[in-house]
């Protein structure tokens, strides 16, 4: 149980920091209730559903460190 909820406060985090690398590169996001995102930006949107499919835009964005 200990090692779950480790792992879901990396997750988290590491979700938190992708949200604000977005943020800093003008975008906004939103989280939805089952995992999933909407990315914002210029009238344009992207869902993504789930924390992977987010990564991988922000890969196409040009949002990772």
């Amino acid at each position: 149980m200990i090692d779950s909820e480790a792992e879901q406060r990396r997750t988290d985090r590491a979700i938190k920091a992708m949200i604000a690398r977005f943020d800093v590169a003008g975008h906004l996001v939103r989280r939805g209730p089952a995992g999933d995102f909407m990315v914002f930006r210029m009238g344009v949107r992207q869902y993504c559903r789930d924390f992977e499919a987010l990564q991988a835009h922000a890969r196409e964005c040009e949002v990772t460190e």
